[in-house]
C-alpha cells in the first residue's frame, strides 16, 4: 500500500527552506498537517487490514508513518514521538469516529478553532442500482475535498449483459440466446453476473432444465456452461 508523502521541514513540494526561516505559524501548520495525513491514512490502512484492537490500530500508524517519513528523519522523530504518547488516544478517537482534524486537536498537534477545510454537505457515495436504461447499472462515487464535493458516476452492466459502458446507455450487450435444440421448442437467454466485461463471462446456469415434448425426460446443466469464442 502506498501513500501520499506530506512536505514537513526542509522540504515543501519542490521548494528548499532553510529551518531557519519557518515560522511558528508556518511549523504548527505542518505538525497539524503531518498529524492529519497519519490519522487518515491509517483509517485508509484499517479499512484494508481489519483493525480491531488497539495493537492492530498501533501497526497501522507505525506502517503509515514509516510510509511518510521515508526520506524525512526529523518528521519521523515527529510522528514516532506522538504515536508513543498519544497512540492509545488516537486508538481510541478513531474508535469513537473522530474526525481526523478533531483527534489531533485533541492531542496537541493542531491549534483549535475553525477548521480551515470545512466537512462538505450532501456529499454521500451511492451503491450501484438499476439505470433509467435496461440492462445498466449506475452508482456515484463522492469525494470531499476541503469543503468541495465532488461526484463521479460509474456505470457497469446489469445481470445478463456484458461490456465496457462509458455511459448509461451505451457499451452493454445483451449475453447471447441459446437457440432451440433439437426438440426444444424455445429459445433460453445467456447469463452473466453484473459487471460482466466479455462475452465469455456470459453462461447458462446450472440446473436449467430443457423439458421434451416429444421425448420423455429432463436434461439438466450441473454445472455453468460459458460462451467460449
Amino acid at each position: 500500500m502506498k501513500y501520499k508523502i506530506i512536505a514537513y521541514g526542509t522540504l515543501i513540494g519542490a521548494v528548499i527552506i532553510n529551518p531557519c526561516d519557518v515560522t511558528a505559524s508556518s511549523s504548527t501548520a505542518l505538525l497539524c498537517n503531518a498529524c492529519e495525513d497519519l490519522v487518515s491514512q491509517t483509517e485508509e490502512y484499517c479499512k484494508t487490514a481489519g483493525c480491531a484492537t488497539e495493537t492492530e490500530y498501533t501497526i497501522g500508524l507505525e506502517s503509515v508513518a514509516n510510509e511518510l517519513t521515508s526520506t524525512n528523519p526529523f518528521l519521523a522523530q515527529i510522528l514516532n514521538q506522538l504515536i508513543d504518547t498519544n497512540g492509545r488516544h488516537l486508538f481510541e478517537y478513531w474508535f469513537l469516529g473522530e474526525r481526523p482534524r478533531d483527534a489531533c486537536e485533541k492531542v496537541g498537534m493542531c491549534e483549535t478553532g475553525e477548521d480551515p477545510c470545512p466537512p462538505c454537505t450532501d456529499c454521500e457515495s451511492t451503491d450501484w442500482k438499476a439505470s433509467v436504461y435496461t440492462g445498466y447499472e449506475e452508482m456515484v462515487v463522492a469525494t470531499c475535498d476541503c469543503g468541495t464535493c465532488e461526484k463521479n458516476t460509474r456505470y457497469r452492466c446489469a445481470v445478463g449483459y456484458y461490456g465496457n459502458p462509458g455511459t448509461s446507455h451505451s457499451g452493454c450487450t445483451q449475453c447471447p440466446i441459446v437457440p432451440p435444440i433439437q426438440d426444444i421448442p424455445f429459445e433460453f437467454g445467456g447469463q452473466s453476473n453484473a459487471g460482466s466485461t466479455d462475452i465469455t463471462d456470459c453462461f447458462i446456469p446450472s440446473a436449467t432444465e430443457y423439458s421434451f415434448e416429444s421425448t420423455e425426460g429432463t436434461y439438466r446443466y450441473t454445472e455453468n456452461c460459458y460462451y467460449t469464442k
